[in-house]
């Protein structure tokens, strides 16, 4: 667990100070639980960023507030978390040094697919585990090739080890998907990210898996892919 220190992480947070207690809630674990930081350092600096599947927006806020020459988009099959989003952007907006905060947030129904690029990066962040191996392969690819020349395509899940961060991971998301409801979308399949990695090698780019899980609960996991100039 690593809670939000830096200042545009407690500024990022903070812009939820609106919500309703149990997102406010989500969002603090949200971000104390998954790396982040890291994600973003993947990022290029400039250009078309897009975040499938952005949730309350945290990584899509993250991503804007610490360049402001990426243009970010965040998008989700959740209409109740696309407002919260939208809200949390106008509180950041206000605290930023440089005005107005790049990026919007769009309800985008499961069917619909990613948005047409190019985009100079694709982030996913903790989604297609609720997709079967065909969807996420399918996924995977349509954003692959959505990617502009040089693009990078960002997908972070979990790996296979520790085992029993793993299984952590599978009886969290279970609750979160099941009882809870926060999470909508299928049931937990888990599978390592690296074998999404022949998908991104058939259509040219250049893949490396990270591994991000040291000092967090679960075992997080980055596949990288760079899509040739």
């Amino acid at each position: 667990m690593k809670p939000a220190r830096s200042p545009v992480a407690r500024a990022v947070v903070g812009a939820f100070a609106d919500a309703p207690v149990s997102d406010r809630f989500h969002v603090w674990y949200r971000w104390a639980s998954c790396p982040f930081e890291a994600i973003e350092a993947a990022v290029p600096r400039t250009g078309r960023v897009l975040e499938l599947g952005c949730g309350h927006g945290l990584c899509s806020l993250h991503l804007a507030r610490t360049s402001p020459h990426r243009q970010v988009l965040g998008v989700d099959i959740d209409a109740h978390k696309i407002p919260m989003a939208r809200a949390a952007a106008e509180r950041l907006a206000a605290t930023a040094p440089v005005r107005p905060l790049d990026v919007t947030f769009e309800h985008r129904p499961a069917a619909d697919g990613p948005p047409d690029g190019p985009f100079d990066a694709i982030v996913i962040v903790d989604v297609i585990y609720l997709m079967d191996t065909a969807t996420k392969e399918a996924i995977v690819g349509a954003c692959a090739d959505r990617l502009a020349p040089g693009g990078t395509l960002i997908v972070k899940e979990m790996g296979d080890r520790p085992a029993w961060k793993l299984a952590l991971t599978g009886a969290q998301e279970r609750l979160a998907t099941g009882m809870l409801g926060i999470t909508e979308g299928g049931s937990p399949d888990i599978e390592p990210v690296d074998r999404l990695a022949p998908v991104l090698e058939a259509r040219g780019l250049v893949t490396e898996v990270a591994p991000l899980g040291a000092g967090y609960l679960y075992p997080h996991t980055m596949l990288v892919g760079r899509a040739p100039h």
